[in-house]
């Protein structure tokens, strides 16, 4: 599942421009912020913005747009940024902010009230910096230990610009803090954005999308700055240098999966505090030609549309595009590097006025562009955007389609990641190795059955791709199938040889990841195929195990008719052991256990003799002994089954005694005792026994 993750940077009065960025994805998307994005991050200004998109109404929806949030700027950015005329003049430089702290808390109070973190749409990151303790300071709406702080307080502490308002003081969980801007070390919160999604959705796929409020185009006039007058200066450096080291991180870890929306200001001041009607009015229109010049913008919005209307979660391949409009872009600035080397070429040799020595130039320059770095980036990218004649065009000139990228990715592993199905047909046939791994150890296969495209998975099967092939996590393409594709795909694995004990790094097989996963149609599958229902796993447990730790009665029904050995012990947090039974009685799941007494599956025999008497106190001698006499014959197959360690099914032939036993456990109000008296008996067979369970 792809996860898509706002962050928005600080700037004052700018607010404005990431404001009206986000009133115009809303416009397009038809959907409120909040809706699509699964983590949202801001420092300064930019806290305002995602907070305010995140706040709540009475019914449960978001109490502000965009369109709200650009109406704040204009009616009280001057109120927030009013001065007197003592704090304007030098004094202000010695003992005191610049600005009133009460003018900018009053209206955090009227937009956000009492709410606190806790209470937030989406997940919210909010950046400060406790200069007291000297240590950056995150408000987390999903810590618990943190999201009971007002958003008001949160806002106010990361809008506390150095000389611009005072630091906030607030006291957490008993322990002081003295608060400012979260610019002083993250202006650009996007890294801390990415840092958290990746612990809130681990193995996810990450879309970063970051907005600024515009970047900084005045040069400093340092010569006639003096001590005093160099401390605004050296706080606008401060905030911009660290979106530049954030971007060139992020561009190089993420790729296009991290999108920058940004611009050099032309007209609007770049003061934060320049709150004149004129500037508000330029940094408009600046809004509006960022919105108009950015491409990427109309990419993100459908990528998340797609994300929304699909029955299914689209791949990443299916999220990525308009492919026109990139394709005409992409091959446009090919043939524009070509054409420039190939004119500097023909300068060089048209003297000799030889055409067979032009062609042959023509053609060793073509050759050298397609296998440098340059040709191999455009070689993987025309993989990616399935653009099948720019790849035949690069091949056609030798083109190494082994090549591979910093991740260790070749042409094949992009071409099945994406699902360039024609692509990957060449690929297959002109490849030295279609099972080339990446440094986590991924093949081509792996990510076919991942990104779930059948047609490549089949194309590189029938030319060998290696079905067992392990990457570093010890999984298959087998495990991946369980994990992400469907029975089609599955089953093919299967049937091409895939071997269905393979285990991974934390010892589970197959079978055992599509229990835990709680994927009944793909158990069915792999029973069908006569995965091994008994295999054992990390600490000994086996699927039954699993099955009965998730709860899955559908499963545990499944397990149990196919015949699963329910005496096995699993050691999981234990040194004695325990059976499947064992752990459903001590975490009180009833309907799982009664599941076992259906079975006839039960580990202590006096259990059932004082159960039978207590059912049979109204019954005559005569029918009493007879059905002791029927009690006693029962046991006999199970004490015969339990030392040779099979599964053995209790032949019920005193009119359903299990079934009625199953029965009475489950039962509401059980005024006879019978689940205490089965617990305890149960607990008898293992001595002092307690819940256990991943």
């Amino acid at each position: 599942m792809t996860r898509y993750i706002l962050s928005v940077d600080g700037g004052g009065i700018r607010g404005i421009i990431p404001a009206l960025i986000l009133a115009e994805i809303e416009k397009r998307a038809r959907k409120p912020i909040a809706e699509i994005f699964d983590l949202m991050a801001g420092t300064s200004t930019g806290g305002i913005v995602i907070a305010g998109l995140c706040k709540k109404d009475d019914q449960g929806k978001p109490q502000y747009s965009a369109n709200d949030l650009v109406e704040l700027y204009q009616e009280y950015g001057a109120y927030i940024f009013k001065s007197s005329f003592f704090r304007q003049s030098i004094l202000s430089w010695f003992n005191c902010a610049q600005y009133p702290y009460e003018n900018i808390e009053s209206v955090l109070d009227k937009y956000f009230g009492e709410d606190i973190l806790k209470n937030t749409l989406s997940n919210v990151l909010i950046t400060s910096y406790d200069i007291h303790n000297n240590f950056p300071f995150f408000f987390k709406s999903w810590r618990e230990d943190r999201n009971f702080i007002k958003l008001k307080d949160a806002l106010r502490a990361t809008t506390a610009a150095p000389t611009y308002f005072a630091p906030k003081y607030l006291e957490v969980k008993q322990e002081k803090r003295v608060l400012v801007d979260g610019g002083v070390f993250a202006n650009n919160p996007a890294a801390c954005a990415y840092a958290n999604s990746k612990k809130l959705f681990p193995n996810e796929e990450i879309v970063l999308v970051s907005i600024g409020t515009g970047r900084l185009s005045n040069r400093m006039k340092y010569r006639k700055l003096g001590k005093i007058a160099w401390i605004k200066p050296l706080l606008n450096v401060m905030f911009a240098s660290s979106l530049d080291v954030v971007n060139y991180q992020l561009g190089n870890v993420m790729d296009d999966r991290y999108v920058r929306i940004q611009s050099q200001l032309t007209i609007a001041s770049a003061e934060m505090d320049n709150v004149t009607p004129k500037n508000i009015k330029f940094l408009q229109q600046e809004a509006n030609a960022m919105i108009e010049a950015v491409k990427t913008l109309k990419k993100v919005i459908k990528q998340r549309k797609l994300a929304a209307e699909s029955k299914e979660e689209s791949t990443v391949a299916e999220l990525e595009n308009p492919k026109e409009e990139i394709q005409d872009v992409s091959i446009e600035s090919v043939v524009v590097k070509i054409e420039k080397i190939l004119q500097d070429a023909s300068k060089k040799i048209y003297e000799f006025r030889n055409p067979s020595l032009l062609s042959l130039i023509i053609f060793k320059t073509i050759k050298t562009i397609i296998n440098s770095r340059f040709g191999t980036k455009i070689l993987h990218f025309s993989a990616k955007r399935n653009l099948y004649n720019l790849f035949l065009f690069l091949v056609k000139y030798d083109a190494n389609v082994d090549a591979v990228n910093r991740k260790g990715n070749t042409v094949l592993h992009i071409a099945s990641q994406y699902g360039s199905t024609a692509i990957a047909e060449v690929i297959v046939v002109m490849s030295k190795n279609v099972s080339a791994q990446n440094i986590d150890g991924d093949t081509p296969l792996h990510y076919s059955v991942k990104y779930r495209y059948l047609d490549v998975m089949q194309k590189l099967l029938q030319f060998g791709a290696d079905i067992n092939c392990l990457n570093r996590l010890g999984e298959s393409p087998l495990h991946l199938a369980v994990q992400y594709a469907d029975g089609v795909m599955l089953g093919l694995l299967i049937k091409g040889g895939a071997f269905l004990e393979i285990k991974n790094i934390e010892g589970s097989t197959p079978l055992h990841l599509a229990v835990s996963l709680n994927k009944k149609d793909h158990v069915e599958l792999l029973l069908q195929n006569r995965a091994d229902i008994n295999a054992i796993g990390r600490d000994g447990c086996t699927p039954l195990h699993l099955a009965v730790m998730n709860g899955n009665k559908e499963i545990v029904e499944l397990l149990l008719s196919k015949k699963a050995n329910v005496y096995l012990k699993c050691f999981y947090n234990s040194t004695e052991g325990y059976t499947a039974l064992e752990n459903a009685v001590a975490n009180r799941n009833k309907k799982i256990v009664a599941l076992f007494l259906l079975h006839g599956i039960i580990l202590d025999k006096n259990l059932v003799r004082t159960f039978h008497l207590r059912e049979s106190e109204k019954k005559t001698d005569q029918e009493l002994h007879l059905d002791i006499q029927v009690y006693k014959e029962n046991l006999k197959v199970v004490d015969i089954a339990k030392p040779v360690g099979k599964w053995t099914q209790m032949v019920i032939l005193n009119d359903g005694l299990m079934q009625r036993l199953a029965q009475l456990i489950q039962k509401e109000g059980d005024e006879k005792g019978y689940w205490e008296l089965f617990v305890k008996a149960q607990a008898s067979t293992q001595g002092k026994y307690k819940g256990r369970g991943r």
